[in-house]
């Protein structure tokens, strides 16, 4: 690594702003400090690649005149002063509140799998476990896909040996979301991590500092999408199945039994809704450009999507109670239309340097299809009102038409027979009042560039 005198030698233009030969006839020149700008056209064309790239933000540390050229600023880069230092890390309730609400939702969900089993209800049974094990197994799978690809990726903030081995560890276990909250909770607990506790110049201080923020600011968002990955991966279909038992339920069941499920729905339920806001409130705090959340707007959030996914969850256990298999050819045509939507949006989830990652893409756009299913997730960055008039709107027709159905075929004389009708419509209304205070009150509408692209085939 060159040091600063080494680097500023570099400079092709460095040389001509040396003092020229003295002469008796010509005046004294200012011995003043100048530091050198660079021409009009830049300097890459002369410069290593390394300098040009890697030690951006040391020739701006140490000439702060230099006019970079603007290609060099990428948002995404580690070496990038302006997009990290308005980071702000999440706070140790919310680590905490998404430990608790992830431990529940296991701890209920293998509670649930276990008594089942136990009452005799072996396919019960087998789907809950299939759903955790398949959850766990491919969220774990992606977290040490992404941690290796993070060491790749970065040269300052590299991991120890020991932390690899403790990293395995967890991720053999089926714990690696579990690792992720730790070190989001180590990180929140002790913010000196990015001190350089070494002795560099200022300049390797700068740049290892960066880049450290910067991987921090990637573990966030990528633990952020694994906590809705496994929300939808475990506790959506656990939410609908655990309903859907509980509608079959009768007096003569044993009451603890039911008491374990109940308990299931409700975990399942409030982790889904709290990862949908965890990761929503990581995206707002992450980027520069978006207002930080507060309190407010968390839990105006967090009910907001309890009430829906509530009132949605509700409603597919029932309809597929009384109509049994008829509920795959509705979802997979609601998935259809969906994937279709996210399409047309012309997203760019799977973006990077080259453009032959389409195929990539759609399959992206295919898994977000599936998850319209249950809730409506923002692709892009772009004004969400009509978006979300649209989609609550098909939700809701949906909602009326399975209700209706399963209200004519079912069995007048169960207890939930109207209780169910009223809770379903009234928990969608709430779901929505609480959005429209939100979106009122804690939110700050951005005009931001809708960015398109050609959807095409690889």
């Amino acid at each position: 690594m060159l040091n600063e005198v080494e680097l500023m030698e570099e400079l092709p233009y460095y040389r001509t702003l040396q003092k020229p030969p003295q002469h008796h006839h010509q005046p004294p020149i200012s011995t003043a400090p100048h530091y050198p700008t660079a021409p009009r056209g830049g300097y890459r064309s002369t410069l290593d690649n390394r300098i040009a790239y890697d030690d951006e933000t040391a020739i701006a540390i140490i000439a702060p005149d230099i006019r970079m050229p603007q290609q060099l600023h990428h948002h995404n880069s580690p070496l990038s002063i302006e997009s990290p230092s308005r980071y702000t890390p999440p706070g140790c309730a919310d680590v905490l509140a998404s430990l608790l609400a992830l431990a529940l939702d296991v701890g209920t969900d293998a509670l649930a799998c276990y008594v089942l089993f136990a009452e005799g209800r072996t396919l019960w049974a087998a789907l809950a476990a299939a759903f955790v094990l398949l959850a766990s197994a491919v969220c774990n799978i992606l977290s040490l896909w992404w941690y290796i690809r993070n060491q790749r990726t970065s040269v300052y903030a590299i991991a120890g040996t020991w932390k690899w081995v403790v990293r395995i560890i967890f991720h053999v276990l089926c714990m690696g979301l579990l690792y992720r909250y730790l070190q989001l909770l180590f990180n929140c607990l002790c913010r000196d991590h990015l001190e350089d506790r070494e002795h560099r110049s200022v300049m390797e201080a700068r740049k290892r500092r960066n880049a450290i923020l910067h991987m921090t600011i990637k573990e966030d968002r990528q633990t952020a999408t694994l906590g809705l990955l496994h929300s939808f991966l475990e506790s959506a279909p656990q939410l609908v199945l655990q309903l859907y038992t509980l509608a079959h339920r009768t007096e003569e069941d044993r009451q603890l039994v039911v008491i374990v499920q109940g308990a299931c729905a409700a975990s399942s339920l409030l982790q889904l809704a709290w990862s949908i806001t965890c990761y929503n409130c990581t995206l707002h705090r992450t980027q520069p450009a978006r207002k930080k959340p507060n309190a407010a707007g968390k839990t105006l959030q967090f009910l907001w999507h309890l009430c829906t996914i509530g009132s949605r969850a509700c409603t597919l256990a029932l309809f597929t109670k009384e109509y049994h298999f008829w509920l795959f050819p509705f979802c997979i045509g609601h998935w259809g239309v969906m994937t279709i939507w996210v399409m047309h949006q012309q997203t760019r989830l799977c973006a990077s340097g080259s453009d032959n990652r389409q195929c990539r893409e759609y399959a992206c756009n295919m898994v977000v299809g599936v998850a319209y299913v249950i809730y409506y997730l923002n692709v892009k960055a772009e004004p969400t009102r009509y978006k979300y008039s649209a989609y609550y709107a098909i939700v809701f027709a949906e909602n009326c038409a399975l209700m209706t159905l399963w209200f004519l075929r079912n069995d007048p004389g169960v207890w939930y027979h109207i209780p169910a009708l009223v809770a379903v419509f009234s928990s969608f209304a709430s779901g929505i009042v609480f959005m429209l205070f939100y979106y009122g009150f804690c939110h700050r509408t951005l005009k931001q560039t809708n960015e398109k692209r050609a959807a095409r085939c690889c």
